[in-house]
């Protein structure tokens, strides 16, 4: 986009279609603050659903359902600690690089779940292996949002209310896109 080619974007159609979120992580995490980006609202939806709806979303999604049927909706809450390669994109203002990292934890649990299959482990009656896991799951998922809180303030607050326990199934964060 270039004001003097005169081919700039109003931002409130995207802000309409795919929300203040979406639009503000995009920006974050695919725009460089010291670098020429490209910007098309076919890439903008493309990472609407593969980040946020299938990575972000489903990960919240699967953990409190498997939470509300496989855990009686509870956990313990363990806090972690601070992550220093993201802390240093931060003061940087490297948003880009920080999401980045945040990103790389949220394939991490979803990997976890896919790795697991805790709906498998129920049927083999290992109860106590799937509160274990559910709980270390739900802990992951709450950190990532503590990390994403500056970037995505709504779904962060969506995403604290929906491990307020006992647990109930999240309703979908960014419904997918077609």
């Amino acid at each position: 986009m270039s004001k003097s080619l005169g081919n700039v974007m109003d931002p409130f159609p995207l802000v309409e279609k795919y929300g203040t979120d979406a639009l503000r992580y995009y920006l974050a995490r695919y725009v460089s603050p010291f670098e020429d980006s490209d910007f098309t609202v076919e890439r903008l939806q493309e990472v609407y659903n593969a980040d946020l709806a299938n990575g972000l979303g489903n990960l919240v999604s699967r953990t409190t359902n498997m939470l509300e049927k496989f855990a009686s909706g509870k956990f313990e809450r363990k806090a972690s600690k601070t992550l220093t390669a993201y802390s240093a994109a931060l003061k940087k203002y490297r948003f880009d690089e920080a999401l980045k990292i945040v990103w790389e934890k949220i394939d991490q649990a979803n990997k976890l779940i896919d790795d697991k299959e805790p709906w498998k482990m129920v049927k083999d009656r290992k109860n106590e292996a799937v509160k274990t896991l559910l709980e270390k799951l739900a802990n992951q998922v709450l950190d990532i949002n503590g990390l994403l809180m500056p970037f995505i303030p709504g779904a962060a607050e969506k995403i604290t209310t929906a491990f307020t326990q006992p647990v109930k199934k999240a309703e979908p964060l960014w419904p997918r896109i077609v």
